[in-house]
C-alpha cells in the first residue's frame, strides 16, 4: 500500500505529500496517516466505525449478498457480526476459503472469464429479480 500512495504521490504531487507515507509500519499507522486525511475521516477510528457495515447489518431490508473469504487480512467477523448476519434474514453469507480482500478470481476456462464473485452477484440479482417477478 505505501508503494501505490508513493507512486499516487508522484502523478499528483499537488493533491498527496509522500512524507505522510514516511516511517509508516502498520495498517492501523496507515489508515491514521493517509487514508483518514485523503478520504475525510478525522482519524483511523473514525473511518474504523463509519467504514464498517456491521453497524447497520441489522438495518438490511433488500436481499443482500454478503461474499467473505476466510483468509481477508483486513476484514475479520466477530461473533457479534455473525450473530447480526445470521439473524437478518435478508442477508445471504457465502464465505469461501480463500479470496483474500478482493481476489475472488478463478482459473480462466473455456468460456469462463475466471471472475467469481461479479458472475455470483449477478447470478444473486438475477434470481432475486426472476422470484421477485414471479411474486408481483
Amino acid at each position: 500500500m505505501i508503494k501505490r500512495f508513493r507512486r499516487k504521490s508522484m502523478l499528483f504531487p499537488r493533491a498527496f505529500d509522500p512524507q505522510r507515507g514516511a516511517h509508516i509500519t502498520s495498517l492501523r499507522e496507515y489508515d491514521e496517516r493517509i487514508t483518514a486525511l485523503y478520504a475525510g475521516y478525522k482519524n483511523a477510528d473514525d473511518y474504523y466505525h463509519r467504514a464498517a457495515a456491521a453497524r447497520v447489518l441489522d438495518k438490511i431490508a433488500v436481499p443482500t449478498l454478503l461474499i467473505h473469504a476466510c483468509d481477508d487480512p483486513f476484514i475479520r467477523f466477530t461473533a457479534e457480526t455473525r450473530a447480526l448476519i445470521a439473524s437478518n434474514p435478508h442477508i445471504t453469507l457465502l464465505e469461501t476459503q480463500h479470496g483474500g480482500h478482493c481476489a475472488f478470481l478463478a482459473p480462466p476456462i473455456a468460456g469462463d472469464d475466471g471472475y467469481w464473485a461479479e458472475k455470483t452477484a449477478a447470478q444473486f440479482i438475477l434470481n432475486h429479480n426472476t422470484q421477485h417477478s414471479a411474486v408481483s
